[in-house]
């Protein structure tokens, strides 16, 4: 196992509520890097997180991180951590501004499309961006990018669109997560413009046509299916993302997550897991 690889998650045990898929990020970066992989993780500084109990600490290089807006560069900080009893690097973006008014009811139990669209969506705008702009700040370059849901499928669709053209990303594949207990959302055009996203073939305020931008820019997608939870099921029966997910071929991966796994099976589930992200 020799990849580098870099999660942009929204959600990861314990630091947020436990749910099926916090835990599959938990596990897969824990087994990672027991086998000598060099994983490391971006995630929101919620303001539920305490930075007290986690141990957060300051980076002092990663401060000050821009982030493009129409107004003005935002800019964002990141302290380090790691998951509890692992070497996993974990940082963690800070921007009170952003982060400080999502709860964790919203990040894990899903909130409504109202409450997303009033509260949260310019601040996942604002995470992905930064989790990109961060690896610059730590002269650090992942051979594999996994980001996940609507939140930061964004990213793909950026790598492809001459957001980033300085090269720092050359060579490096992206991959897209979706799971079947997250509806997918889109961003609205007004925070498109404010984050000066460029246009592409594909509306991307729309969540059908978001949906299949990011699965066409996107060098693998996974998608991991939590027992007794589909909210994927419409969306797969549009034609043209059905056929998509078809061209990518042995890139589009399929996972059933169970609630419960013993310590073989998750051991299994990331060196398969592993083993896929070897081959895009």
């Amino acid at each position: 196992m020799s990849l580098k690889i870099y999660q942009i998650v929204r959600e990861l045990v314990p630091f947020t509520e436990k749910s099926v898929v916090s835990e599959f990020y938990r596990n897969c970066s824990i087994i990672y890097n027991k086998n000598k992989v060099d994983v490391r993780i971006a995630i929101p500084k919620y303001g539920f997180i305490s930075a007290r109990k986690n141990v957060l600490r300051e980076v002092i290089r990663l401060k000050d991180i821009p982030v493009k807006h129409v107004k003005e560069e935002i800019h964002a900080s990141a302290k380090s951590s790691f998951i509890p009893d692992s070497k996993v690097q974990t940082y963690f973006l800070v921007n009170p501004e952003m982060f400080q008014k999502i709860d964790s009811v919203g990040i894990v139990k899903k909130s409504s499309l109202k409450s997303y669209k009033s509260k949260y969506l310019d601040s996942f705008m604002y995470f992905s961006i930064a989790s990109l702009n961060t690896l610059k700040y730590l002269y650090w370059k992942p051979d594999r990018i996994i980001s996940n849901d609507w939140q930061s499928a964004i990213i793909p669709i950026l790598m492809n669109n001459k957001y980033y053209d300085d090269g720092w990303f050359k060579g490096t594949k992206f991959v897209l997560i979706l799971s079947s207990d997250q509806e997918f959302h889109s961003y609205s055009k007004k925070i498109l413009d404010n984050f000066m996203i460029p246009n592409c073939e594909y509306d991307l305020s729309d969540p059908v046509e978001y949906l299949k931008a990011a699965i066409t820019y996107a060098d693998g997608v996974t998608f991991l299916k939590v027992k007794g939870k589909d909210k994927f099921k419409e969306l797969f029966k549009n034609k043209d993302i059905s056929k998509l997910l078809k061209e990518k071929g042995d890139a589009f991966k399929k996972m059933v997550l169970e609630a419960e796994q013993d310590e073989d099976l998750l051991e299994q589930t990331a060196k398969e897991y592993y083993t896929y992200l070897e081959k895009i």
